[in-house]
């Protein structure tokens, strides 16, 4: 029997590991191929590539690609003769009705490791297993013990010639020990592990491959302290350049942990995603999220301020969160300066406690994925518009450093910089896509000439558009200091750095900067040789 496995990843660098435990799991009577695409890609190509001589072609689903994969199930489904159509994944697994009447023969509840090849020899009322005669109320769960017996999925040979190209998505865990009442996982009883033995050769593998970025999928990394330090301990210790990422309940972080990455780890190999969603008390209550504020505040910042990257999560659309509550959460988050902060409107996942209390609470929400709350008793649509603009402006000048200096001096200076935040991504939206640089600066500086003088809107946007760049940037404000002053910089700047006073006069690259919440000088050099910062200085010329 042929049977392909498939699914329309985000993009090229993401690849899909449950295809993969589905196929180092494959019994010896079937024939198994994978074949992946993207949501980008044109459904009609796709749809030609499924026709070929499938007996059964089974899709992977997630709310990112449910859209194009109930497009191609239909289409599918139209065939004569069709493949038996199987469809997978946490999309199906509360909607399994919704896929069968689109068009799915075989709808997979839960982990597919056994069930689907239980479901494929004809056992159609195993555990997790739906069709149209028969609906398992239970959702399949794997053995992790059998899966460590079988072929690793990490290293299959026909993903080795792009192991150093996409993320290698690897799990120690399954399961989540929260009970959020938002989550899909949630849903899930219990907390399993691979054993140490199993993630010790794992990582080793790891070591000696040519694989740059790891993102570990369990949803709690740190909840078993001993464990998790021994698998951060052997990451850091890789002879091999190995960029990880953890997602982290940092209420629950031990001190040990805390301390090997604000202390011992290489920072630059560490990413952290923590999921604050809000820091509102009646909110976290609510949704059943047991949350230390203070600590998750402390931690964050302890993290961002020793130079590891942090990723910070807030969720927008929450019970019992209005529109200046959110600002107020969105404040303090953006005030302890993790790298990164995504702004997201919560999603009613078909499933999840909130999906149901959503209706008895009047939620307005899409009724097809990506189930995107558009109204609350707490938020409007237009509360849920500003929060949007919110989310641009973070995404595309703080995340995007073009403008963090900018707004840390507006809040330290006293403006509600969350509400000018709003206004400058509305103006960021009516921009034309791809979004260019310089219509960026403009929109941010719009906003700056109403709070700050011209030459300190100029200085706080340039403090960050000369770190970013690579090659001597675009000049778009003008930059006068006298012949002297110049000279005086360029002096201490080939005293300080052994650079010669030649390379830096016709190299060097001056702007007004902001340090330490006063106007400044910067010079910086962008050739290849001698790349870099070279020196905060004053308006006289004295380093700084």
């Amino acid at each position: 029997m042929n049977v392909l496995l498939t699914t329309c990843n985000a993009s090229y660098i993401h690849k899909n590991l449950a295809l993969r435990w589905l196929y180092v799991m494959r019994p010896p009577e079937f024939f198994v191929s994978i074949k992946e695409f993207t949501i980008n890609d044109d459904s009609q190509k796709i749809l030609e590539q499924l026709k070929q001589n499938w007996d059964v072609v089974a899709f992977s689903v997630y709310i990112w690609n449910s859209e194009i994969i109930a497009r191609l199930v239909r289409s599918i489904s139209q065939m004569n003769p069709k493949p038996l159509i199987v469809v997978g994944g946490p999309e199906v697994t509360y909607t399994s009705q919704k896929w069968l009447d689109i068009g799915a023969d075989i709808v997979i509840r839960g982990e597919g490791e056994e069930a689907f090849w239980q479901a494929l020899k004809g056992n159609l009322t195993f555990e997790g297993v739906c069709t149209k005669d028969h609906f398992s109320s239970n959702v399949a769960t794997a053995d992790l013990s059998k899966l460590e017996e079988v072929e690793s999925p990490y290293f299959l040979e026909f993903d080795l010639p792009n192991l150093d190209k996409q993320y290698l998505y690897v799990e120690s865990s399954r399961g989540c020990a929260f009970e959020c009442t938002y989550c899909l996982s949630s849903i899930e009883k219990g907390l399993r592990i691979f054993s140490e033995d199993y993630m010790k050769t794992l990582i080793e593998r790891i070591g000696n491959s040519n694989v740059k970025q790891v993102k570990f999928l369990d949803r709690t990394f740190n909840l078993f302290p001993a464990r998790a330090l021994s698998i951060a301990k052997a990451m850091n210790d890789l002879k091999s350049y190995v960029i990880v990422q953890f997602e982290c309940e940092v209420t629950a972080l031990s001190k040990e942990l805390e301390d090997y990455f604000a202390l011992e780890a290489d920072k630059q190999l560490f990413r952290f995603e923590i999921g604050v969603q809000s820091f509102y008390p009646p909110t976290l209550q609510a949704v059943k999220r047991y949350q230390n504020n203070e600590q998750v505040k402390r931690i964050i910042q302890r993290w961002s301020k020793a130079g590891l990257t942090v990723h910070a999560d807030l969720i927008a659309g929450l019970p019992l969160e209005s529109l200046e509550q959110f600002k107020n959460s969105f404040l303090q988050l953006f005030r302890i300066q993790p790298q990164e902060i995504q702004v997201g409107i919560l999603k009613c996942l078909p499933g999840t406690l909130l999906s149901v209390q959503a209706q008895s609470m009047k939620y307005v929400f899409q009724t097809i994925a990506p189930y995107t709350v558009m109204q609350t008793p707490w938020l409007s649509q237009n509360d849920l518009k500003d929060i949007t603009a919110l989310a641009l402006c973070t995404d595309k000048t703080v995340n995007l450093p073009r403008a963090k200096t900018f707004w840390y001096l507006l809040d330290d200076r006293g403006f509600d910089v969350v509400t000018l935040m709003i206004e400058c991504g509305k103006k960021i939206e009516q921009l034309k896509h791809p979004y260019q640089l310089n219509d960026i600066i403009d929109c941010v500086t719009d906003i700056g000439i109403k709070c700050l003088n011209s030459k300190e809107v100029e200085a706080a946007i340039m403090t960050d558009v000369a770190r970013l760049s690579k090659v001597t940037p675009q000049r778009w404000f003008e930059f006068n200091i006298s012949d002297e002053v110049r000279q005086i910089i360029l002096h201490h700047a080939s005293v300080a750095s052994g650079v010669s006073y030649d390379v830096l006069r016709r190299k060097g690259w001056m702007h007004y900067a902001i340090r330490n919440d006063a106007l400044c000088v910067q010079c910086w050099l962008y050739t290849p040789q001698y790349y870099g910062n070279y020196g905060y200085y004053s308006l006289e010329g004295e380093p700084l």
